[in-house]
């Protein structure tokens, strides 16, 4: 599928340490197929790698929106309230 390609591109470019071109790709993936937690959690990463905490914070939430038990995304989400200070996030975790 084109969603599938998609994330194989991400996945290169991220492992080729270029998170912002990676960022892109992943949210391709994910308009494509809205409902895949996966382009989501390395949005999430993505996004915190470049320092951009909120938009991490957005793509997280929307991951955690269709699976809220993904302990990966709840990892991030931890990542998230470190990041930020936020001891009421952080019990979300």
């Amino acid at each position: 599928s084109f969603e599938c390609l998609e994330n194989q591109r991400a996945d290169a470019t991220r492992e080729a340490h270029d998170p912002a071109a990676a960022n892109a790709l992943y949210a391709r993936a994910h308009a494509l197929a809205p409902d895949r937690i996966y382009p989501l959690f390395w949005l999430t990463d993505g996004h915190l790698a470049l320092g951009d905490i909120a938009g991490a914070r957005r793509w997280c939430e929307l991951a955690l929106a269709i699976d809220p038990d993904e302990i990966g995304l709840l990892l991030q989400l931890g990542r998230i309230a470190n990041a930020v200070t936020d001891p009421e996030l952080a019990l979300r975790c």
